[in-house]
């Protein structure tokens, strides 16, 4: 939790500087709605484990449609938004605020397709601040780029470690009702 504050702040200094202000705001957003609440309730589990309930993944084409219909609006958007503002990269930054967006209405949901949501809001961020390196004059490197290389390896992580406590859900389940 302390490591996503810290990160989310630096990340707003830099934005700022950077004319990317969408990351700015998501970041800020990412502070109150994700890193402060939803981390410190996930440490608290039903039954006092301190595991994070599963939940299925997004099914079907209506929630699918839905999730990225609105993902779409919101990049349209803040895309003009961020265009009204001087946004350096308002195409780029719109479609990372609107992916991410989505993935923090998944997450707060405990919906694991948020896994996928954050994955290419990462490669997107990625790009994004690369881009704003070479903008800045600083060149291909990125210390932010690289930073989201690890948030979307984190994010495979996540899948992987939500995929596994599914399935030991469904197996446990599995065991109780043959015992009994």
């Amino acid at each position: 939790m302390v490591f996503g504050i810290i990160s989310a702040v630096i990340i707003i200094f830099n934005a700022f500087v950077s004319k990317v202000y969408a990351d700015a705001l998501l970041q800020f957003a990412y502070i109150f709605v994700l890193d402060i609440p939803v981390l410190l309730a996930w440490t608290k589990h039903e039954d006092g484990t301190g595991g994070a309930e599963v939940s299925k993944p997004l099914k079907g084409f209506f929630q699918w449609a839905l999730a990225i219909v609105g993902m779409l609006v919101i990049w349209g958007v803040s895309y003009f938004a961020l265009k009204q503002l001087g946004d350096s990269q308002p195409i780029l930054d719109a479609l990372g605020f609107s992916i991410g967006m989505i993935a923090s209405i998944l997450c707060v949901k405990r919906i694991k397709t948020q896994f996928i949501f954050w994955f290419f809001q990462g490669v997107v961020s990625m790009f994004l601040w690369i881009r704003a390196s070479m903008l800045n004059g600083t060149g291909f490197l990125s210390p932010l780029g690289f930073m989201y290389v690890i948030y979307m390896l984190n994010d495979l992580v996540g899948w992987i470690t939500w995929s596994r406590a599914e399935h030991k859900a469904k197996v446990n389940a599995t065991v109780e009702e043959v015992v009994e």
